[in-house]
């Protein structure tokens, strides 16, 4: 039975954003603070533009398994929502446990609050109603990130092409069935779509793991269906369009160094007399600095004394040594640099370091010419690539090197 529909009295403002991941460490260094900051700017921006609905499309989490600290960060900014009366659709990601993020799905309900971890059985309720209860506004398909087991197309015995291809069949088929029902049981009312997934030619940073169903099997913009005025994807962490009424939000912190210059944002528009505008750009307030500093070890040494001022939380720092061969000496003083740095700076600190060789590197063809390579021993070409590169103080690099093949068969073992 078609939905019956009451006309609307007034506009309905929607924020579309994505890809929060709850949890996330930066090379070790806790990103929670950072994401207690968006949160509360978001609550308040929130507030004071009178925002009815709120879209999440996808990997509120980092892990299936968040810290603690990560799920009371969540469920205190959706009690904070539900006190400013503003109504909630959560997607499951791929980052996303489905059966975490299901868990409390009553309780959050009865808050105005539906969250759907993974593709129920029956489409119908993945579609939800926008809106007062008794007037909606808009119906939006909630569709979360859709993994193999859910798409019939997959069958064993498929070469990547084809199951690439099966994969984009099945995703085409699941939102054009969830359009039709939207105009099925919803004919009155415009409809929205939400999706979790990787769309054909859209640009990824560091950040974006490579995954199956996502970046093997890019969709085309024909995947969603016309009676979709806007649809709100998560996933790709650079907010941009892929049609015009089809958007990535982007993550609305950095997640790596690659996107430290990005600006981040959310999706801002509105539902008035059955259309949906043109979304617009709320942008985020820089939280936190990270910053690349790279060069020779003066260069990085420079650098590192002229770093601009500070975001409302400590600068994180990339340094990168950039040398022509390797050089202990070098590589010592380099670590040296680091500590020290991090030992005076209490606003700043270097979390990731690694140094790039711009010169012709030894390959073990070269250093070993005659030696079976199945039969080596990494000592041994340890030891010759030390010969070929004349090194001639190495018992903190063979110390060194004992340490990292003892990590590695730890790692192994565990």
């Amino acid at each position: 039975m078609p939905y019956d529909v009451v006309p609307h009295l007034w506009d309905m403002k929607v924020w579309h954003t994505a890809d929060w991941h709850l949890g996330k460490r930066l090379h070790e260094q806790s990103l929670h603070a950072d994401q207690r900051h968006f949160f509360e700017w978001m609550l308040d921006e929130i507030e004071q533009r009178g925002v009815d609905v709120l879209l999440v499309s996808g990997d509120v989490f980092d892990t299936a398994n968040p810290p603690t600290e990560s799920r009371a960060l969540y469920y205190s900014m959706l009690t904070r929502l539900a006190a400013l009366n503003v109504q909630v659709v959560v997607t499951g990601g791929n980052h996303d446990s489905p059966s975490m993020l299901n868990a409390p799905k009553e309780l959050l309900e009865a808050l105005r609050i539906r969250v759907i971890g993974e593709l129920p059985t029956e489409l119908s309720d993945a579609l939800i109603p926008l809106g007062p209860t008794e007037a909606p506004e808009a119906v939006v398909a909630a569709i979360p990130f859709v993994r193999d087991n859910a798409l019939r197309q997959i069958t064993p015995g498929l070469t990547p092409t084809e199951r690439q291809e099966a994969i984009r069949t099945g995703l085409h088929e699941l939102f054009h069935a969830a359009g039709a029902a939207c105009k099925a049981l919803y004919p009155e009312l415009p409809a929205l779509a939400m999706g979790h997934l990787y769309a054909a030619g859209t640009q990824l940073s560091e950040s974006e793991r490579e995954i199956q169903v996502g970046n093997l099997a890019g969709v085309e913009p024909s995947t969603f269906p016309a009676h979709f005025q806007y649809v709100a994807l998560g996933h790709i962490h650079k907010p941009q369009p892929v049609a015009p009424h089809i958007r990535y939000s982007g993550s609305p912190l950095p997640l790596s160094f690659s996107e430290r210059d990005q600006q981040h944002r959310v999706l801002e528009f509105t539902i008035d007399s059955g259309q949906v505008s043109a979304a617009e750009t709320v942008h985020i307030p820089a939280i936190r600095k990270l910053v690349q500093v790279s060069g020779d070890l003066q260069q990085v040494r420079e650098r590192l004394e002229r770093l601009p001022a500070n975001g409302r939380l400590s600068t994180l720092i990339e340094a990168r040594l950039v040398i022509e061969h390797a050089d202990p000496a070098i590589t010592l003083n380099f670590s040296q640099l680091v500590e020290q740095f991090n030992t005076l700076h209490s606003d700043a600190r270097i979390v990731k370091q690694f140094i790039e060789l711009t010169g012709e590197r030894s390959r073990t063809t070269d250093i070993l010419p005659d030696a079976d390579l199945k039969q080596l021993q990494p000592p041994q070409v340890f030891e010759a690539l030390l010969d070929a590169e004349g090194i001639e103080d190495r018992n903190v690099l063979r110390e060194a090197f004992q340490e990292l093949i003892q990590e590695l068969h730890q790692d192994e073992r565990a």
